[in-house]
């Protein structure tokens, strides 16, 4: 099973991969992070059942989770291909305020990606952190 999750690849989709949409008129504040999933594996197709992402905040051991978002479209991901997946959290008032303070403070963020998959041989979750995310506002230079 190490190497069915070793054959998975995450990676953000872009030098500024977490966007914040702040409030308007018609739209909720929401936090999106792109990344891609590539299944690495010469001779395996896989199943992709869930890609969650925790984010958090803080230095250290003293880093807390203030957010998680969970993709359940499943998919099929056959060997050699990659797969887009833009995730979307809806904040609340709590997770609007941590992100403002990291945007205020140029406070970096870390987003730990899990990607749960299953195979001919069996199932696994695959997992990549990404340590110190800058959060950019949309539309402002992207």
């Amino acid at each position: 099973m190490r190497d069915l999750e070793e054959d998975i690849k995450i990676t953000l989709d872009s030098s500024h991969p977490l966007k914040v949409y702040l409030p308007q008129k018609w739209r909720a504040p929401s936090l999106e992070l792109s990344s891609n999933v590539l299944n690495a594996s010469a001779y395996l197709d896989i199943r992709v059942k869930r890609v969650s992402i925790s984010f958090s905040v803080g230095p250290g051991e003293l880093e807390e989770i203030f957010a998680d978002v969970t993709e359940w479209d499943e998919f099929d991901l056959p060997r050699g291909q990659t797969r887009f997946c833009p995730l979307t959290l809806w904040l609340n008032k709590f997770q609007a305020e941590v992100i403002q303070v990291c945007l205020e403070e140029r406070e970096p963020v870390t987003a730990s990606v899990f990607v749960s998959i299953e195979s001919p041989i069996g199932r696994t979750v695959a997992f990549k952190p990404f340590w110190g995310i800058s959060v950019s506002v949309a539309g402002r230079g992207d």
